[in-house]
């Protein structure tokens, strides 16, 4: 009989969406402030690009999270 590995800590679902986290407010806060202080845009340009961007990633996760999920049987 097989032994059990035990799960690796990056196989771990809080672990995962962690450094997403992480990565997604590292890049998109340097781009922030890339567009507010190099090409001197309001820190509403900024916030508001950032949140679009929040919403399109949230929503194309979803999206795929839908397109993995098997379809209901139905009858008839």
């Amino acid at each position: 009989m097989a032994k059990l590995v035990p799960e690796e800590w990056w196989a771990r679902r809080g672990v995962r969406w962690g450094v997403v986290i992480t990565v997604w407010v590292v890049l998109y806060g340097a781009f922030a402030a890339f567009l507010h202080f190099v090409l001197h845009r309001s820190w509403t340009d900024t916030l508001v690009f950032v949140v679009v961007q929040l919403v399109i990633n949230l929503v194309v996760q979803w999206l795929l999270l839908r397109g993995q999920q098997p379809t209901p049987r139905r009858p008839g």
